[in-house]
């Protein structure tokens, strides 16, 4: 089985260095004409499923590739974003502006020992991959071509849970705007890292 993992397009947001979480911003005209890109690279591409998260700016970035492949969107729940909580919607200064002690705490603690209001727990956006993946192998099969679209933190924790990285430490990966990254399951069982955070298909 073949994961590929595209994270969304470019947002107003991603250019202002936001956290997203779960505001539900669309993508730029920047990020529609990625998507259009990312569509055309996958053109030839064999697609059995396109699993999307309920999030428009991964919504309109899986659209191209369905509508190419006429299949339908697969809308997960569990695709969606990791929720910063109150930190969503603002930049690193404003965090630092507007809540001093929490953005001191976490340049020293970081982020897992400090406290976020409305921050989603790590348990949970584990147990999310958890599930997405489960559900996404039970509707497949061993040959099948399966399109993840979801969000930057949630692919770098999905990929670390993927290939039984230490959870619990760093997660070390960073994913472009509608950059594409292939995963696999072998025929032996193995999770195997193929391709990562390409973006060759946006170069002009």
């Amino acid at each position: 089985m073949r994961l590929l993992l595209l994270r969304h397009g470019t947002t107003k947001a991603v250019k202002e260095q936001r956290f997203q979480g779960l505001l539900d911003y669309p993508l730029s005209a920047e990020g529609i004409e990625e998507a259009k890109l990312l569509a055309k690279r996958l053109a030839e591409e064999k697609i059995d499923n396109i699993y999307c998260s309920p999030l428009q700016r991964a919504r309109q970035t899986a659209l191209p590739i369905a509508e190419s492949h006429c299949l339908p969107l697969l809308i997960l729940k569990q695709l969606r974003e990791f929720s910063w909580g109150i930190m969503e919607g603002r930049r690193r200064e404003d965090i630092e502006r507007e809540f001093p002690a929490m953005a001191q705490a976490l340049k020293k603690r970081g982020m897992r020992r400090t406290t976020v209001p409305g921050r989603e727990p790590y348990r949970y956006l584990r147990g999310r991959i958890r599930s997405a993946l489960q559900e996404i192998i039970r509707k497949g099969t061993k040959q099948s071509t399966n399109v993840i679209v979801s969000h930057g933190l949630f692919l770098n924790a999905f990929l670390v849970e993927f290939l039984g990285l230490d959870f619990a430490q760093s997660w070390p990966f960073v994913f472009e705007p509608a950059s594409l990254t292939v995963v696999e399951i072998d025929g032996l069982g193995r999770h195997r890292l193929r391709l990562f955070n390409d973006t060759c298909h946006l170069c002009k």
